[in-house]
């Protein structure tokens, strides 16, 4: 799972490449503002993702898999619904949306308002089949994703479609995976249904929600509000920045993946999960580090090598940036793990944080040091508060002494 993590990251990341080189700093910048608002506003299928593994993973331990087919089937259709309304939504406020954002057409923004036809129905399979730990099926499906809109994507650029090119390259990468989840779990069930606790699935789900909408706007706040504050060419700028510098999050994010179904089907079942914390959190650490350190020394070449020379106004900021990534990195395991051991207030430290950020870029804006700085700066309350936090819980001191014993 981490190798073919680890791939697709790669090829989302040649993809992200080729379309900087195409679009150029303008059309680009328009494109990862709205690639920044779809994330935002995918928020409630990503929150029902992690709530349908923790509790597919919980179902699997017991051994019960008529409760994973009713969790399916039920959130499947619900979340087809909301895809629809989504979808009115948005195109209804496309005009509003597209002046917030400095962009003259609303076509990509109503493309935008597509992809939810297929994000939010996706959620119900991803999050089972995760849950199920079906990596290898996974693992194949996120490749083909991403081949698919390498191909798609940047052959439509490359045609001429541009921004609204790149963004039909998304959908078609959306569109067939789905497709293929809902093939393979149709019949992967042989059993009945059984019954579920719905209360507990629905007072999980929004707090997780919470959390990651705070994750989510820790990482985009400041691409929204460069685009609106900055002109055309400087958010371009600062969108490809933040795109070298997410590097780090593609090397160290496919840790969580895999951590969190392990220790939240461990945590069910009452046994030590400490291992995996401490391996995850070194591991993502190392990564991030070793990218950043690389950022500090070779920052010329790190964005020439991307984007080419019409991108160089991004280069000295690139280390800075690499620490408000890693900062992030460390943050987004810790809240996964929270979230799989039910430790849902978290989801209060995560928006305050989001809130902080936003406050701050707004106040501080005449510069991207400002902008920057204003993330470090959150980004660092967050890490510290959040150790705070599993130092101080004594359900995982608790783990930490039964893993030591296991050990011995």
């Amino acid at each position: 799972m981490l190798g073919s993590s680890l791939l697709v990251n790669f090829l989302n990341y040649i993809f992200n490449v080729f379309v900087v080189r195409l679009l150029g700093p303008i059309n680009y910048g328009v494109f990862a503002a709205l690639i920044s608002l779809l994330t935002i506003l995918s928020v409630p299928s990503s929150a029902l993702t992690t709530a349908a593994t923790k509790f597919t993973a919980s179902y699997k331990g017991e051994g019960d898999l008529g409760k994973i087919k009713t969790l399916f089937l039920i959130l499947f259709r619900c979340l087809l619904v909301a895809g629809v309304i989504t979808f009115v939504i948005i195109t209804v406020f496309s005009s509003q949306i597209a002046k917030f954002l400095n962009i003259n057409d609303l076509t990509p923004v109503i493309i935008i308002g597509l992809a939810f036809l297929i994000i939010f129905p996706q959620t119900a399979a991803t999050g089972v089949l995760q849950g199920m730990q079906s990596f290898t099926f996974l693992s194949l499906n996120s490749i083909f994703s991403a081949v698919v809109k390498l191909i798609a994507g940047l052959g439509l650029v490359y045609l001429g479609f541009s921004v609204n090119g790149a963004l039909m390259g998304f959908i078609l990468a959306l569109l067939l995976p789905f497709l293929a989840s809902v093939f393979i779990l149709k019949n992967y069930f042989s059993d009945g249904q059984s019954h579920i606790n719905w209360k507990s699935f629905l007072k999980y789900a929004p707090v997780a929600g919470l959390s990651l909408l705070g994750l989510t706007f820790l990482i985009t706040n400041d691409i929204i509000l460069v685009k609106h504050y900055f002109n055309t060419f400087d958010a371009g700028i600062y969108s490809s920045l933040s795109l070298v510098g997410r590097v780090i999050l593609f090397v160290s994010s496919p840790i969580s993946v895999v951590m969190f179904p392990l220790i939240a089907e461990r945590y069910s079942s009452k046994k030590s999960y400490y291992r995996y914390l401490f391996y995850s959190i070194s591991l993502v650490t190392l990564a991030s580090l070793s990218v950043t350190i690389f950022y500090f020394l070779f920052p010329e070449f790190s964005v020439n090598f991307f984007f080419g020379k019409k991108f160089l106004e991004a280069v000295p900021y690139l280390g800075f940036f690499g620490i408000f990534i890693t900062l992030y990195s460390v943050c987004n395991i810790l809240v996964s793990f929270f979230l799989s051991v039910h430790k849902t207030k978290v989801a209060i430290f995560l928006i305050a944080a989001a809130l902080l950020q936003w406050l701050l870029i707004s106040l501080f804006h005449s510069n991207f040091w400002e902008v920057i700085g204003a993330s470090v700066t959150t980004l660092a309350l967050l890490t510290i508060t959040l150790l705070l936090y599993l130092l101080l819980d004594d359900d995982f001191r608790s783990r930490s002494r039964l893993s030591t014993r296991e050990n011995d």
